[in-house]
């Protein structure tokens, strides 16, 4: 189950920013029902992102989709609307994610920094 994404310099998501599914206790009372025990770690069985338009919240759906077009095709030749995907707001072209996944044997996490590059085809490819 997914417990933790991190991403930096993505689309408008310029400093680090991090969606968790962990419990907060301290902050926020949970219903008992809403919450499931993975591995000694209580995560949210359902969460959800909020805030204003054009805020990033569909940007960090976006870099799910481009980690699991690398993972699963090893590829990440996908149509991005064709334009930079890099934080236009940073000088940085390397993007980086952090997934954090549990289950009842084991937690790990997977970093991927992945760099931006336009090649000839990509910049012509309409």
């Amino acid at each position: 189950m997914l417990k933790e994404i991190t991403i930096k310099n993505f689309k408008s998501i310029n400093d680090e920013v991090t969606f968790s599914m962990e419990a907060d206790y301290e902050r926020v009372s949970e219903m008992d029902d809403h919450i499931i025990n993975v591995n000694n770690n209580k995560l949210l069985k359902v969460a959800s992102m909020y805030g204003p338009n054009g805020g990033g919240k569909s940007n960090i759906l976006s870099a799910i989709q481009m980690i699991k077009n690398l993972v699963i095709n090893n590829n990440v030749r996908v149509n991005y609307d064709k334009r930079k995907i890099t934080c236009e707001f940073c000088n940085n072209d390397v993007i980086s994610m952090t997934f954090f996944f549990v289950t009842d044997k084991y937690e790990i996490g997977y970093k991927f920094d992945v760099k931006y590059k336009i090649t000839h085809q990509d910049a012509f490819d309409y």
